[in-house]
């Protein structure tokens, strides 16, 4: 709870390696709270958040195995692209330089840029940049894909889908756009009310929505 605001409630996963999950929920639902209680950037007023048993609030042996995206990308004034990559690496012990090198010819950018005349859409692109490049064991998104065109989301998904396969990386996405996770996700949480309402796996998420259309005949 946020003061006297009760956020979370009796919320109880777990979540296996090398899987993508996705995270959906109005805003307001908690998404991004539930995202920054598995990054360790807040702590559970009572339970535990644990990765391989170890709890990951104030764990920095743990918290460098995890790379967290928010939704409000945040860099150090003044920064080039180049510069907070050398600020990660000095935390990220496994940042990959070439995978970080590849990520900048595909995204079509210098590593010289400030980041200061960056778009909200460009920042995130460079934050997810930063993320895959760390090769964290979990990679956490929140709302990954706004602000980004059609092409760029593609290309991420791809991107994510080669991480996980390759490295077995728990990848947790969260939107509030079923759509835009129903072709990437292994598994679907819905968050509502302060608490997890349905689990799913990605084919029984898929077998419980169906989509209608209805004609009538004009008179």
């Amino acid at each position: 709870r946020y003061e006297h605001r009760e956020v979370l409630e009796d919320i109880n996963i777990r979540i296996e390696d090398g899987t993508i999950l996705g995270l959906i929920g109005r805003n307001g639902a908690g998404k991004s709270t539930f995202l920054r209680l598995i990054a360790g950037v807040v702590e559970a007023d009572a339970g535990i958040v644990a990765f391989n048993q170890q709890q990951v609030f104030d764990n920095p042996n743990v918290q460098k195995e995890v790379f967290f995206v928010s939704d409000d990308a945040y860099f150090m004034t003044k920064a080039t692209i180049k510069e907070m990559r050398d600020f990660y690496k000095v935390f990220y012990k496994n940042f990959d330089d070439g995978r970080f090198y590849e990520l900048l010819y595909l995204f079509d950018l210098d590593e010289d840029q400030s980041l200061n005349s960056f778009s909200k859409g460009m920042k995130r692109q460079v934050s997810l940049l930063l993320g895959i490049a760390a090769r964290t064991k979990v990679l956490l998104l929140d709302e990954a894909f706004d602000g980004l065109d059609p092409l760029m989301r593609f290309k991420i998904r791809q991107m994510i889908s080669d991480e996980v396969a390759t490295n077995k990386t728990i990848v947790i996405i969260s939107s509030h756009n079923l759509q835009e996770l129903s072709d990437i996700c292994d598994s679907v949480v819905i968050l509502d009310k302060n608490t997890i309402q349905m689990n799913y796996s990605q084919e029984e998420f898929l077998n419980s929505y169906h989509k209608y259309q209805i004609a009538f005949a004009s008179d």
